[in-house]
C-alpha cells in the first residue's frame, strides 16, 4: 500500500508538471510558492520526523545566508565598509551530521545494503561514527533504540525503530509485472515507472544497488536547494497564536517558541550588529533637521539637487556628536550613497533629542498661545472697565441724601431711565465674563439695582 500511494503521489506530481509547462521545458522565469512544515518533536519521533527537520535545517541555512547576503549586498550597494566581524549563528554543523558524506542518513543507507543489518547496528555504528558530535545525544540508558539530535530549534530525540524497513525503497520483483497488467491506466503507468527505476539502479559486477527513501529524499532536497539559490526569494513566518486555534486568543510563549525557533530573532539579531537602521537622505533631513543649527535648517531647507542634499547630510552628520553627546560612538552613523546607515543606539538617541526638540517648540506654542489668550484677556478687561469708568462719572446718583440726587431726578424721563440701565446692564454683563475681581463692579451692581 505504502508503495503504490508513492508512485501515484510520483505519477501525479509528473503529471501536474507536464500540464503546466505544456509538454516543453519550464525554462525562463518562473514563480513558486514553497510551503513547509515547521521543526516536528512529538513524543515519539521516527524517520519521517527526521526527514522533516532535516529539510528544515537547510531552509534555515539558506535563509541565514540569504539574509547575510542581502546585508553584505546593500553595505558594498551604498559603498559601506562593515567590520567582518559580523557574523550568524551557523547550523552547518548539523546539517553535516544528518547530510553529508559519512553522516547520519548515509550510514543508513548502507546498513540497508548490509547483510544481518538490523536497527541496533545503526545505532551503534551511528555513535561509534559521531561519537564526540556535540549535536548528538545519547540515550541514557545504552541499548535502546533512541539518539538525539540537537537541531536549530531545539533538541529532538528520535526512535530508530524500523528505521531500516522505511528506509527501503525496493519493491517486489513481480510488482512491475504485475501493475502493468492491470485493467486500470494508471496502474499500468505506474508499472512501467517502476520497469524504468529497476532498470536505472541495475550495477555492474556488484549487482544491483539497493534504492533508498533517504537517497530519494537528499535528491530532491538538493534539486529544490539548488532551485531556490537561482530565485529571488521572499519569506513568510506564520505564527499560530494558540495550541487550541480559538479567536481572540493569543498565548506569548508559544509564539515567543516559534520566533525563535524559525531564526526570526537571529535574523534581527544579524541586522543590529551592523547598521540595523537605513535612512533615505531626504527622509532623514525631513524628520531631524530640526536638531540641526539653525543656519544649517536654513540651507536643509532651500536644498534643491541630490548633491546639495547629501552635502547637507554630511555636514549634518558632523554635527551629531556635539548634538547628541557622549550617547553615541564615533562611526555609529555613516553616509552611504542615498541612504544614512546607523547603529541602533544611534538612533534611539537621535529619537530621544528630536522628542525633546519637540516637546521644546510644544511648549513655544503654549507659551504664545497662553500669552496672547492674557493679553487678549487684559485688553478686553482694561475696555470694560474704562467704560465703567465712564458710566458711574456720568451716572452720579445716589451720591447723596435728598430727591434731587436721584435718577430720576437727573434724567428727567422713565424712557431716559431705561436707556440707561440696558446700558450699564451691558456692561455688567461683559466685566462678569471676564471673571475678574472688580471692585468698581460692585459699585455699579448697587446703582444698576436703586
Amino acid at each position: 500500500a505504502r508503495l503504490i500511494y508513492g508512485r501515484i503521489f510520483k505519477w501525479l506530481i509528473a503529471g501536474i508538471n507536464s500540464k503546466i509547462s505544456q509538454g516543453g521545458k519550464a525554462d525562463g522565469q518562473i514563480f513558486g510558492v514553497l510551503d513547509i512544515a515547521g521543526f516536528e518533536s512529538f513524543d515519539v519521533n521516527f524517520l519521517e520526523q527526521l526527514f522533516i527537520n532535516l529539510s528544515n535545517e537547510h531552509l534555515q541555512q539558506y535563509f541565514n545566508n540569504h539574509v547575510f547576503k542581502l546585508e553584505l549586498d546593500e553595505y558594498r550597494a551604498e559603498g559601506i565598509h562593515v567590520d567582518c566581524s559580523v557574523c550568524f549563528q551557523d547550523n552547518s554543523d548539523i546539517v553535516n551530521l544528518i547530510d553529508s558524506k559519512g553522516s547520519l542518513l548515509s550510514i543508513l543507507d548502507e546498513e540497508v545494503s548490509m547483510p544481518k543489518a538490523s536497527d541496533h547496528t545503526f545505532i551503534s555504528k551511528l555513535f561509534r561514527a559521531h561519537e564526540k558530535h556535540k549535536r548528538l545525544v545519547k540515550p541514557k540508558f545504552p541499548g535502546t533504540l533512541k539518539f538525539g539530535i540537537r537541531h536549530f530549534a531545539g533538541e529532538v530525540t528520535y526512535t530508530a525503530e524500523g528505521f531500516l524497513e522505511k528506509n527501503v525503497d525496493r519493491p517486489p520483483d513481480e510488482a512491475p509485472a504485475l501493475l502493468k497488467a492491470s485493467s486500470l491506466s494508471v496502474l499500468r503507468e505506474i508499472g512501467t515507472m517502476l520497469a524504468e527505476e529497476a532498470a536505472e539502479t541495475s550495477g555492474g559486477a556488484r549487482g544491483k544497488k539497493v534504492k533508498t527513501v533517504s537517497s530519494s529524499f537528499r535528491a530532491s532536497l538538493a534539486s529544490l536547494l539548488a532551485l531556490l539559490e537561482k530565485a529571488q526569494p521572499h519569506f513568510i513566518r506564520c505564527v499560530k497564536p494558540n495550541h487550541e486555534k480559538l479567536p481572540g486568543k493569543f498565548t506569548s510563549m508559544l509564539a515567543m517558541e516559534q520566533l525563535l525557533s524559525s531564526g526570526v530573532f537571529e535574523a534581527v539579531r544579524i541586522r543590529q550588529m551592523g547598521f540595523a537602521s537605513r535612512v533615505p537622505v531626504k527622509e532623514f533631513l525631513t524628520r531631524y533637521k530640526k536638531l540641526a543649527p539653525k543656519p544649517l535648517q536654513q540651507q536643509i531647507g532651500a536644498r534643491k539637487t541630490a548633491d546639495e542634499e547629501r552635502a547637507c547630510m554630511q555636514e549634518f552628520l558632523e554635527t551629531l556628536p556635539d548634538i547628541l553627546g557622549t550617547a553615541v560612538e564615533p562611526g555609529s552613523m555613516v553616509l552611504g550613497i542615498s541612504k544614512v546607515f546607523a547603529k541602533s543606539e544611534a538612533m534611539a538617541a537621535l529619537e530621544k533629542n528630536r522628542d525633546l526638540a519637540l516637546a521644546g517648540y510644544a511648549a513655544d506654542i503654549q507659551r504664545l498661545y497662553r500669552g496672547h489668550q492674557v493679553r487678549r484677556k487684559h485688553g478686553g478687561a482694561k475696555r470694560v472697565f474704562s467704560d465703567l469708568l465712564a458710566w458711574k462719572a456720568k451716572n452720579n446718583y445716589y451720591t447723596a441724601p435728598g430727591s434731587r440726587h436721584t435718577a430720576l431726578a437727573k434724567l428727567g424721563t422713565m424712557q431716559k431711565i431705561e436707556a440707561e440701565l440696558q446700558e450699564v446692564s451691558r456692561l455688567v454683563t461683559e466685566a462678569e465674563a471676564l471673571s475678574l475681581d472688580m471692585p468698581l463692579l460692585r459699585d455699579t451692581e448697587k446703582v444698576r439695582a436703586r
